[in-house]
């Protein structure tokens, strides 16, 4: 067997494309969702996470107006009011006039968007086109966006996928627009239009390269810092050197830039085992036609026809900070390819699209292949054997135990400054108000949800059986028999499962997709939900 490598950074269709053409893995994907109501009109506005984040950014900009490390002057007060309204707080009254004003409303008529300053209709009959417009290549964003093309205008509206009730409004444009080129949902970039064939390569990222620009910036934010202290208080007419200063001040002038120094490196070393394992893609090409997939490494060439693909997954190799794999199935062989190939998202697409006779619908983790969960897969049965008693998800991954880790270690120097002080223009300070009021500040946003984690981390569990969704938390034990369920929604990292009476919020909890996909299949509803890769009938 020929295994294919690829590195980091049949069915053949007619030229007509396969627009509207019946899927044959749509049954699988998911249950067809219940028509909307022509006559109702739905109504869609950001979701309360966006004024999570606003409010976060307000208690930042309100702790740096607090805490300004000025000199003692009678109007070092009112320099810092001024740099904290026009980075902050101008932002977020902006923001939230923002927010407020974005207005969705979708009728038999059409749909009416309602902007900052005006609003607009678009009748169903002017939509031409529609579809998933893939993150670039170059984003960190996992999500995709819903792009709509309007006749008469040149620049497509985008939906932004914070909105409430966005899988409504998805499936009331797939309903009413029947005068666009397309029927269902999918992604642009998979479809018959453009260049082919599509050719997929790798960028060649060396480790200590990385390691080098990760140092250069640490000693950039130190030299920032001891610029701060020293150079800014001689413009002020104070005379700071290192000899002046007391033992404690020289403790608290060393700790941020050594933290910086340190930290930077150490995570590119421990980054670089899973650098330096994808090197071995480097050489391999993947070229796209609509005929099948070519893997290409060297002077060999392997291809494979849409129809042969029976099944697509992904597998995280063992290890710390491995990248996933994309794995191709076929009858004869299994063909791998490196997830940080560029324009990775576009070809995973390409496949879910494509590949027709394909068992599964979706790239997700094999049963118990997720090297982030702890333990590995025997630690998600009530046997301690995949696939003996209930299924178990906790919240044992590596993700969940680096971000404990990362709280911890941010909140751990704060009462610093409320015991020793700070420094103000290279002065040392003894501690006062705004020390006290800085620290309890950083504290409250830092040490409730870190201790939150940490106990989800240790006690809590979700359980899946066939008697329904049982959920055990910090303050007891709650459950959700899969009739009682009616209706689920999942935001990217917070699952909510609602009943008549009971509501269950889950968290990022191990092999969660799976998770997903068990409610939907035992309790027969569809999960309001943006996926990486949308693909409908």
């Amino acid at each position: 067997m020929w295994i294919m490598s690829t590195p980091f950074d049949s069915s053949t269709d007619s030229d007509d494309g396969p627009r509207r053409r019946k899927r044959p893995f749509a049954s699988k994907q998911r249950q067809p969702a219940l028509p909307v109501p022509a006559s109702a009109t739905l109504e869609c506005r950001f979701s309360r996470e966006v004024y999570v984040v606003i409010g976060i950014w307000i208690l930042t900009g309100l702790g740096f107006q607090i805490s300004a490390p000025f000199a003692p002057r009678t109007n070092s007060i009112w320099e810092m009011t001024a740099i904290c309204t026009v980075f902050f707080h101008v932002p977020n009254l902006f923001f939230i006039f923002w927010v407020e004003r974005i207005r969705v409303w979708a009728d038999e008529n059409g749909l009416r968007l309602r902007g900052l300053w005006n609003t607009r209709f678009i009748a169903w009959k002017d939509i031409e086109d529609y579809g998933w417009k893939l993150a670039p290549a170059n984003s960190k964003s996992q999500m995709t966006g819903a792009v709509l093309f309007i006749r008469g205008r040149r620049k497509p509206k985008h939906l932004s996928r914070n909105l409430t009730r966005f899988d409504e409004l998805l499936e009331r444009i797939a309903q009413r627009a029947t005068n666009a080129r397309v029927s269902s949902w999918q992604p642009l970039e998979a479809r018959d239009e453009g260049e082919w064939p599509k050719i997929f390569s790798y960028h060649d990222v060396s480790g200590w390269k990385l390691f080098a620009s990760y140092l250069g910036f640490a000693f950039t934010l130190c030299g920032l810092i001891l610029a701060q202290v020293f150079v800014s208080p001689r413009l002020s007419g104070v005379n700071i050197t290192w000899n002046s200063l007391v033992a404690s001040g020289k403790i608290g002038l060393l700790a941020m830039p050594l933290l910086i120094c340190v930290t930077y490196p150490l995570m590119i070393l421990a980054r670089y085992p899973a650098i330096k394992a994808a090197r071995r893609f480097l050489e391999q090409r993947i070229i796209a036609t609509r005929e099948g997939l070519t893997f290409e490494r060297g002077d060999r060439q392997e291809f494979v026809a849409w129809g042969d693909i029976e099944r697509y997954e992904l597998e995280t190799p063992s290890g710390n900070f491995q990248f996933p794999l994309g794995i191709i199935h076929t009858k004869r062989d299994r063909y791998e390819f490196h997830t940080g190939i560029v324009k990775g998202r576009e070809l995973r697409a390409l496949i879910c699209y494509r590949a027709t006779n394909a068992t599964t619908s979706k790239w997700m983790h094999g049963t118990g292949g997720d090297a982030d969960v702890l333990g590995g897969p025997n630690s998600m049965w009530r046997g301690g054997i995949v696939g003996v008693g209930p299924r178990i998800h906790h919240y044992h991954t590596r993700t969940n135990r680096i971000m404990l880790i990362f709280g911890a270690l941010l909140a751990a120097p704060m009462p610093y400054f409320a015991i020793y002080g700070r420094y103000v223009h290279g002065v040392w300070k003894a501690p006062d108000i705004e020390d006290y009021i800085m620290t309890t500040i950083f504290l409250l946003l830092l040490v409730p949800p870190t201790l939150w984690g940490t106990l989800s981390y240790w006690y809590s569990t979700v359980e899946v059986d066939e008697a329904g969704l049982k959920q055990r938390g910090i303050w007891g034990e709650r459950m959700l028999s899969w009739s009682q369920i009616r209706s689920a929604k999942f935001n990217g990292y917070v699952l909510e499962v609602r009943g008549e009476k009971t509501v269950l919020r889950i968290g990022p909890v191990a092999d969660q997709t799976h998770l997903i996909e068990e409610i939907e299949r035992h309790s027969g509803i569809k999960i309001q939900r943006v996926q990486d890769f949308k693909v409908d009938a």
